[in-house]
């Protein structure tokens, strides 16, 4: 949703149209871009599926590679600098560590192409944000949506005054569904820890082996 509304310039139509105007701006489709996608796990990877529902063309970056995803999508894992520099549109999905904060800072940008837009669905403290204020004040990043910050709520944020960036409370999965997707696996993973059954969810299913008091 993101992309098609930085794409598509949907808010800022929206805006006008309801002020009584009728300014088309050209937008771009997204089955013609390039999107470059920084973090492949599960959430990433159901960023990919949807994507080629549009034709789009997929660049990928991540310290583990899946070979599925290579297979089912015909995606192309790159170095990050390569995919800063070749995609239309780049959307993070990795997790906020001391090795990814501000991973994209004042020199990833500089990579990027003036005409690519960024977008953060992930946390906050992935992006340089004085540094993105800064591209996107002088139009060397065409355009950004940001569901998260570095603080949230982003109160006095300078980017909140920028026409060219979408902003929005951390609601990419604000959604009912979600939520009761959420309850539900918690609820499970519960009951099959203590009827010791296997749990999926579980990333390091070494430590239920481990004796406990």
């Amino acid at each position: 949703a993101a992309m098609l509304a930085l794409l598509r310039h949907i808010c800022e139509a929206n805006q006008m149209t309801k002020a009584g105007s009728w300014n088309r701006h050209l937008g771009h489709e997204l089955g013609e871009m390039i999107v470059g996608v920084v973090g492949t796990g599960q959430i990433g990877a159901q960023v990919i599926r949807r994507l080629r529902g549009f034709g789009s063309r997929i660049l990928a970056y991540d310290v583990i590679q899946d070979d599925r995803l290579i297979e089912a999508y015909g995606i192309s894992y790159v170095t990050l600098e390569k995919l800063l520099a070749e995609s239309d549109v780049i959307t993070l999905h990795i997790p906020l560590m001391e090795g990814t904060r501000k991973m994209i800072g004042r020199q990833e940008l500089e990579r990027m192409q003036k005409t690519a837009c960024l977008i953060n669905t992930a946390r906050g403290g992935l992006v340089d944000e004085e540094a993105l204020c800064e591209h996107l004040k002088a139009n060397r990043t065409a355009g950004a949506a940001l569901d998260v910050s570095s603080v949230e709520p982003p109160r006095g944020n300078p980017l909140l005054d920028l026409k060219n960036v979408i902003a929005t409370p951390h609601v990419a999965s604000y959604t009912a569904e979600a939520t009761e997707r959420l309850d539900r696996t918690c609820a499970e993973t519960i009951v099959n820890l203590f009827s010791k059954k296997p749990c999926s969810n579980i990333l390091n299913p070494e430590a239920l082996e481990q004796p406990h008091p």
